[in-house]
This record gives structure tokens, sequence and C-alpha cells, in this order.
């Protein structure tokens, strides 16, 4: 990583040789990178979709790609998540889906649950999540086995919207996805009957939660030639608009919400999935920062509104 103009703002930063620039737009975070050119325009004011996010990726693939790595396979299509629970309704409900796994692959799990509730793989708990704003994700491959495979959710209600949201993703060593599978109405209650689909992600109550990618959001974004641009992160709707960013010394970003505080952001590597990247409240006391600058381990945050506005310092005192 290079600081460029010696004040501690970071324009570009390089990581493995890759130039990159960093964007903060609202609801989203970006990256630019010297590669394949593409553009991802939104000329009618509508969301770009999976198309626009498919042909950034697909062009940020090309960019990166091994050329000794075998070919891939074809594309699965991408599933949305549905969020989902019993026809019976009740506080209290357990969903199930049997997949097939057709070889060994790597396995992820992504899952969210209002109130609270546990993931298990072949009758055995291999992720909990208690909070619905943000998706656990859990690594299936270890329990996971060749043949046929049960995924289980118990799911606790506490008041307020029920339901439960999941996606498993398999991949093969090319990272080509060979399976995507989603809660919808094919997953059954333990009498068998289907589930009751509420909202598709990002739909509903529960709106843009931490960890799932809905696809891409409202945005044109043109980029120079040789440059390609790509989604990193959506942010979830309860931590509003990303208002300012910074990088620190090892590539993780710093980033700070219209109406929360600050928020670490382990993002993907280029080409890789937004679902990836790691979103994580920083616990320090500054909220809605218009504008975030590191100096050395040291990071500096401007806070402009209210009885807190001011030049603040934070470090990391616990590593």
């Amino acid at each position: 990583m290079s600081h460029r103009d010696g004040t501690g703002s970071l324009p570009w930063i390089v990581v493995g040789g890759v130039v990159i620039g960093l964007a903060a737009t609202g609801a989203a975070v970006w990256t630019v990178f010297r590669g394949t050119s593409t553009t991802l325009s939104n000329r009618s004011g509508t969301a770009a979709g999976p198309q626009a996010h498919d042909s950034i990726r697909s062009a940020a693939e090309a960019a990166t790609a091994d050329p000794e790595a075998p070919a891939a396979k074809p594309p699965v299509p991408a599933k949305v998540p549905q969020w989902v629970w019993s026809q019976a309704g009740g506080d209290a409900v357990v969903l199930r889906k049997t997949i097939e796994v057709p070889e060994r692959l790597r396995a992820t799990a992504r899952f969210a649950i209002d109130n609270a509730g546990e993931l298990l793989v072949n009758g055995q708990v291999v992720g909990e999540n208690r909070d619905w704003s943000w998706a656990n994700e859990v690594d299936l491959t270890p329990h996971l086995t060749v043949g046929t495979n049960e995924i289980r959710i118990t799911a606790r209600n506490e008041g307020g919207p029920a339901g439960a949201v999941a996606e498993i993703v398999l991949k093969d060593r090319t990272q080509a996805t060979v399976l995507h599978e989603v809660t919808d109405a094919s997953w059954v209650d333990d009498a068998g009957t289907p589930a009751k689909v509420l909202h598709a992600l990002g739909e509903g109550p529960w709106g843009t939660i931490s960890g799932f990618v809905t696809g891409d959001i409202n945005r044109g974004i043109t980029v120079p030639d040789g440059f390609t641009c790509e989604l990193v992160a959506v942010i979830p709707r309860n931590l509003g608009s990303i208002v300012s960013l910074a990088a620190k010394t090892d590539g993780t970003l710093v980033g700070c919400g219209q109406y929360s505080g600050l928020l670490e952001i382990k993002p993907c590597p280029p080409g890789g999935d937004p679902a990836e990247t790691v979103l994580t409240p920083i616990p320090a006391k500054i909220t809605g920062a218009q504008g975030l600058v590191f100096r050395g381990d040291d990071l500096y945050a401007v806070v402009n509104g209210g009885d807190a506005q001011g030049l603040y310092r934070a470090r990391d005192s616990d590593g």
C-alpha cells in the first residue's frame, strides 16, 4: 500500500500489484482497478440489476484470471433468497431442505433469523444467529457429504415480524458456482408443508441486511478505458449511507454511516463475491463522521453537526 501524497490521504492503494481506487457511493462500496474496460450505465434511472452486475464481475474475473487454470463450468443461475416462515405461524418453527452434493466442494451458508435460531446440517448445529440485521456466514465444507444432505433451520420469534432467510453456495476449485440453494417455498416444515414465502431478500420490514448481496443498486458509473468497476459491498439499510471512507495500511477500509458509527470493511478480492466482504462495527463513540483519514495507525474523523462536531483522533487500543 502506498500513501501517494504523504499526507495520509489515500486516493489510490496498491494491493497485490493491482491499482485500486476507493469510492463510497451512498449505500454501496465500489472498487475501480486497472484491467478490462467496462461501463456500468443506468440511464433509465432503474436498478442496473443482476445482468449488469454479472457483466462487471465477468470483466473483473477476466482481468485477474489465471491463464493456467482449467476452463470454468457454465455459471449456475443465481437465485434470490426469500424470507420464509411456517404456514401455520407460531413463535417457533423448524424448516428443512434436502440437497444433493455431487462431489467434494467448498460450501458456504449465510443465514439470518428474526429473532433467533440455529442452522443444522445432517442433525448437527453448525451456526446460530441472534441478530437478523447481520447474517451469519458458516463454512459448510467439513459438514456436507457427497450425496444427500439435510439442511435445517430452527427459528424463534420474540414479537414483531417473524422470518428466516438463507442461502447455500457450493463452488468448485475454479470458484465456479455448482449449486445455489436459497430459502423459498421448496423448504418444508416437520409436517411436510411448504414454507410460506413472506418477502424477497431486501424487501419487506427487514430491508437490506449485512452479509447478503441483493444485486446492483441504482447507480450510473462510467470508468476510463483500461479500468474495471465492481461492487464490493451493499451497506445495510439500518446503517444509513456511507458518507466517508478511508484505508488502513493493510488494505482494510473504515467507513462511517450517515446515522451510525464507524464500520470496518474487509473487502472481497478483485473479481470476488461481494457477499464475502466482512462488515464489523467499531466500538468508538464517533457517529456521522463526514471525513476520515489515516495518518500512520491513527484515524482522524471530522464530525460536522450537533453538539459533537469537531476533529477526533481514534486509536486501536487492544490490537
